[in-house]
């Protein structure tokens, strides 16, 4: 069971049958305890505990005292929760239907939709049973899937976003409409991932809450790391990183960032973007990025660029690997952890996560190559051997490509001859590529033979066994015919 779609449904649907559920937390009176953050740490220590059944009242809650300005957990995070509870006592179609039955109080048309997943589940449970008896719907009216014969108006945008903002997962319309579509991006994370985000969110509620500065953009707020104190105020950390996103970057330039680890790179780019999109697949690294970004949405609110800003807890991956891939670290929330054959170090920890396609994601999430400019960062730890050959096939045919800021791991896995081969050709699509932090300019055109392309990269030694070897690519090579 994957939970990230439930979480979804119940998201949108929360403000609907919020105030209808408080016989479910019976024995915690609301007046006696009015901080959400307490009751919802407290139902996170009884789920990792196992203790699912104790842990739900706390949760639920939680949601119920939910306070933008005084809370400091998700909402989200307490009904994903919820939904492991249910599903870990095996009732997760008793909580589908009471949502079911609570819709149809309202003569809500979604109702029926609630009830068919319930029923798809378990279609014998005593509730589900109950349920369909009360709403007036049988086995077959349920696989037809009839609508209510009296329909609500469609949702206005603004009533959509104000609803979906009562559950902290979003601040503007666009970003609740977005989303809240029907279709999810589903993590694949196995329960060893789960359990590691869960126990990394929980600490998290309980850290101290710092400003940091990365000029020349404006000062934001992180959960406190020391690691942070390398670009506060100053850039210690890839200085020449943080160059070439302003060089790139505009604000009408969609941002893909891979993997982006706690958010230095997201959190800095996406002040003067059009749109950031971050990915991160290290259940302990992608919980403290959502924290810290949660941060800025709570700090900053409906009109700022935290609102701008999408993560996806997933992997980027060939088409030919897409699906359930098994990512190694040596010490999860590290920065060095992968889906390639080997990481730096002796691995210490592995977990499932689902890998998509690039191309697949950005039709996801409505992203084209043109009109407006594209900007890509690679930083996969050492898969970019396997991944970046495969954008040729997608690339050879577009007229307009993205700029690429990609690295390279030859300290980790050096690309075999065959995968640089591939590489040379996706590099021989662009315009121009650099190295050495982009101040290098690599003289590639269609013509250039494989070892004509490795005398290059030794003479500028692009690829050093030392460090991250990155390069640059941008605009489209004019000897390149689109077919």
């Amino acid at each position: 069971m994957n939970f990230s779609c439930w979480t979804t449904i119940f998201s949108v649907f929360f403000s609907v049958f919020v105030s209808e559920i408080a016989f479910l937390v019976e024995g915690l009176s609301i007046e006696e305890e009015t901080n959400g953050s307490v009751l919802y740490n407290e139902g996170l220590r009884l789920f990792m505990e196992s203790e699912y059944e104790d842990a739900v009242p706390f949760l639920w809650k939680s949601i119920l005292l939910f306070s933008h300005e005084r809370d400091k957990f998700n909402v989200n995070d307490a009904f994903n929760q919820v939904l492991m509870s249910f599903e870990r006592q095996g009732s997760l179609a008793k909580g589908l239907a009471f949502v079911a039955i609570q819709l149809h109080q309202r003569n809500d048309q979604r109702a029926l939709g609630m009830l068919k997943q319930a029923y798809n589940l378990d279609r014998y449970h005593p509730d589900v049973q109950g349920v369909m008896k009360v709403m007036g719907e049988t086995e077959a009216s349920i696989a037809k899937g009839r609508r209510y014969k009296e329909e609500e108006e469609e949702m206005k945008d603004e009533t959509v976003a104000n609803n979906v903002q009562q559950s902290g997962s979003c601040y503007d319309t666009e970003s609740c409409l977005r989303e809240n579509a029907e279709y999810s991006i589903e993590s694949g994370w196995d329960d060893n991932a789960q359990s590691m985000y869960g126990q990394t969110k929980l600490k998290l509620s309980q850290t101290k809450v710092v400003p940091v500065y990365i000029p020349p953009v404006q000062p934001f707020v992180v959960s406190e790391n020391k690691w942070w104190d390398l670009v506060n105020g100053k850039v210690d950390w890839e200085p020449e990183t943080f160059q070439i996103f302003q060089r790139y970057i505009t604000n009408e330039t969609t941002v893909i960032d891979f993997g982006t680890w706690i958010g230095p790179t997201l959190l800095f780019h996406a002040q003067f973007s059009k749109l950031s999109i971050g990915l991160e697949a290290d259940p302990v690294a992608y919980a403290t990025v959502e924290h810290n970004l949660q941060l800025n949405q709570k700090t900053i609110g409906n009109s700022g660029w935290a609102s701008r800003t999408i993560l996806e807890n997933v992997a980027v991956s060939t088409p030919s690997d897409a699906g359930s891939l098994t990512m190694k670290s040596t010490g999860a929330g590290n920065s060095e952890g992968g889906v390639g054959n080997r990481v730096m170090g002796t691995t210490s920890q592995e977990w499932s996560v689902n890998g998509y396609s690039l191309p697949y994601l950005f039709g996801m999430w409505g992203v084209q190559l043109k009109p407006d400019p594209v900007f890509i960062k690679i930083d996969i730890e050492s898969y970019e051997c396997r991944l970046f050959p495969s954008f040729y096939d997608w690339f050879r045919d577009e007229a307009v490509l993205p700029t690429i800021f990609v690295s390279f791991h030859p300290q980790i896995e050096p690309c075999t001859r065959s995968q640089m081969t591939k590489v040379l050709e996706v590099f021989q699509l662009f315009a121009r590529v650099t190295c050495k932090d982009d101040k290098i300019v690599l003289d590639i055109t269609p013509d250039t033979t494989f070892d004509e392309f490795e005398e290059m990269l030794d003479e500028a030694d692009c690829l050093s066994n030392k460090d991250n070897s990155d390069f640059v690519l941008s605009g489209r090579s004019e000897s390149c015919e689109v077919n």
